[in-house]
């Protein structure tokens, strides 16, 4: 299968002879407006470019958000979901089994109760509420015997733009928000008694989506991910900063250093 033909079936993209045209990773795109060749891809819309090896590996870790509307089945649950419950609120209503994966990773199920986090069809469900705690969206993530090759998935059309916070009565309560690039960090920080976000679409995320924060915005990266949190906390000017952690051998971030020592995460923080 050619790096075109492997594209066009990620994305469900509209594959002509030389090149696809898909909806863009990269923004909030409504119509297709990213193309891609055998060797480079590039956006009209955002100005996005690079090459289709280098999209080809970013495709194995972002959400699965855009498919194509044209076929009634669909790879992304959401879409049937939708369908079958009427609205992303309705959704998230009907995730209400909470999830033994979380619990091994120290997010008890009082916590997810609370978050109303739960189980549809062996993906965990994670509202994404506005500063009103109505439910503007929601992320899926792959549960355990869940044989999906998306880790994430989002709902058709949401904005990547779009941040999980665990308590926004946290976030207007501190001045200062822990922000991640991942679900579970956030929970954990939560959990430490600390106001957190985190991403939803990893490390690709624009500083217009911090808008409604008015507090310090501290980054808090994986292992690796120390680069990517640099350039958008000096986006931000002096709201941003980034506390890069000393994560001991065998934890890559601070839900795994949670889960050896909280004691000394708790400390350091």
């Amino acid at each position: 299968m050619s790096n075109l033909d492997l594209i066009a079936e990620r994305l469900s993209g509209h594959r002509y002879e030389r090149y696809v045209a898909a909806h863009c990773i990269f923004h909030d795109d409504h119509k297709p407006s990213l193309f891609i060749y055998d060797d480079r891809y590039f956006c009209a819309s955002c100005g996005a470019r690079g090459t289709t090896k280098s999209l080809l590996k970013r495709l194995g870790t972002i959400p699965e958000r855009i498919l194509a509307g044209t076929t009634r089945i669909s790879r992304n649950p959401f879409t049937r979901w939708i369908e079958q419950f009427g609205s992303i609120q309705n959704v998230c209503n009907q995730a209400k089994r909470q999830s033994a994966y979380l619990v091994e990773r120290g997010i008890p199920k009082e916590v997810q109760r609370t978050l109303k986090i739960g189980i549809l069809e062996d993906w965990i469900i994670f509202p994404i509420t506005n500063h009103f705690e109505e439910i503007i969206g929601a992320v899926a993530r792959r549960g355990k015997e869940n044989p999906s090759k998306s880790k994430y998935i989002l709902p058709r059309g949401q904005s990547p733009q779009l941040l999980y916070v665990p308590s926004w009565k946290a976030v207007k309560e501190h001045r200062e928000v822990f922000v991640t690039f991942g679900i579970i960090d956030a929970l954990t920080l939560f959990i430490l008694g600390k106001a957190a976000c985190s991403t939803t679409t990893g490390q690709h995320i624009n500083v217009e989506a911090f808008s409604g924060f008015k507090g310090k915005l501290i980054f808090i990266p994986d292992e690796l991910e120390e680069k990517s949190a640099y350039d958008i906390s000096c986006k931000l000017g002096l709201r941003g900063s980034v506390k890069v952690l000393p994560y001991p051998y065998g934890t890559k971030d601070c839900n795994e250093w949670f889960m050896q020592d909280k004691k000394s995460l708790e400390a350091i923080l």
